[in-house]
């Protein structure tokens, strides 16, 4: 059970992650007019960055991507399943979230405890503030 001070402190590392987004949903698909000086909202670039100053750690995972139009929530949680019942330790990423960022995430069926995400995203933090 996280204190009240835990949970605030977690509540403002949110909203960090939160003002990162620079690309959010658009109308039609349509992207904002650059503006001078800022990052492309587009692209891979910024999170290729992102995981070269955190060491590529996503080298050393095995993925299963799912994409599409429609059916990716329910591929997605049917693909889970199925390896978990052949004994894989299985993280899924879903998006949106409803009310908390630590909704996008589950390991074995499971939302990781808030308490363990605060060390993780203080961990980044520094790379993430790097852009």
């Amino acid at each position: 059970m996280l204190t009240l001070e835990q949970y605030a402190h977690y509540k403002r590392l949110e909203q960090f992650l939160d003002s990162l987004i620079v690309a959010k949903p658009l109308p039609n698909f349509v992207a904002p007019a650059q503006a001078v000086g800022k990052p492309k909202p587009f692209g891979l670039e910024r999170l290729t960055s992102l995981l070269q100053r955190l060491g590529n750690p996503q080298n050393d995972l095995r993925f299963v991507h799912i994409a599409g139009t429609s059916g990716k929530t329910s591929t997605t949680y049917f693909t889970a399943s199925l390896l978990r019942s052949q004994g894989y330790r299985v993280g899924m990423f879903t998006s949106p979230h409803v009310v908390t960022f630590a909704e996008y995430f589950t390991i074995n069926g499971e939302f990781p405890p808030v308490s363990e995400l605060i060390p993780l995203i203080k961990e980044i933090q520094p790379a993430l503030n790097a852009e």
